[in-house]
């Protein structure tokens, strides 16, 4: 997707980044090295690695899906996510006693909340997408597209929540980057993705 560029960057846009790039390169091409003669996907992941770095976190795509920085973050940090969890289950279960647990006892089940939630956004990705590979359509056959166009906007709105809840984990602060800062300090590379992407069409 190209995007507009924004003055302010957050977890949220990494996040947004990284479901691009994914979607460009599959299970693959995740290194600098390995992208290097592709200017448009090269670059979007040096965006990706200096918002990393700005928030903190190791440059490596694949390191940062497995919710490895979580080790260590200490469970003051997370208050905000559990806070978050506490309303959404006490919502889930109206009427009837949400599940209680202990926000010290198992730290692991951190990591697996962030890693189901990467998964299922990254598969919601895949539908979100569906239609983007038909460049023209006519008659009955727009059907099927409207249709899917349809139930994607309504699970593209949906999908917020979670990213809410992924933006959280990866920055409690939900800090936003000035893109001058990011430029200056983190090597973040002001492109025009639009610009290169037609120049590579």
């Amino acid at each position: 997707m190209n995007r507009a560029p924004t003055d302010q960057l957050t977890a949220a846009e990494l996040l947004d980044r990284v479901w691009d790039f994914l979607g460009l390169v599959g299970v693959e091409g995740w290194t600098e090295a390995d992208i290097a003669d592709n200017p448009p996907r090269a670059i979007r992941l040096l965006q990706i690695h200096a918002l990393l770095r700005a928030l903190g976190l190791e440059p490596d795509v694949r390191g940062f899906l497995t919710g490895k920085f979580l080790a260590d973050r200490p469970v003051s940090e997370l208050q905000p996510f559990f806070e978050e969890a506490r309303q959404t289950l006490a919502a889930a279960h109206r009427g009837h006693a949400p599940p209680r647990f202990d926000e010290t006892a198992r730290p692991d089940v951190v990591l697996l909340v962030f890693t189901r939630l990467v998964r299922f956004r990254q598969s919601a990705h895949q539908l979100l997408n569906f239609n983007s590979g038909v460049l023209e359509a006519s008659g009955l056959y727009r059907y099927p597209l409207a249709l899917i166009d349809s139930v994607n906007a309504t699970l593209a709105k949906e999908l917020g929540e979670i990213e809410r809840v992924l933006a959280l984990l990866v920055d409690p602060e939900l800090r936003a980057f000035d893109r001058q800062t990011l430029i200056r300090d983190f090597g973040f590379p002001d492109v025009d993705l639009a610009e290169l992407d037609a120049d590579w069409a």
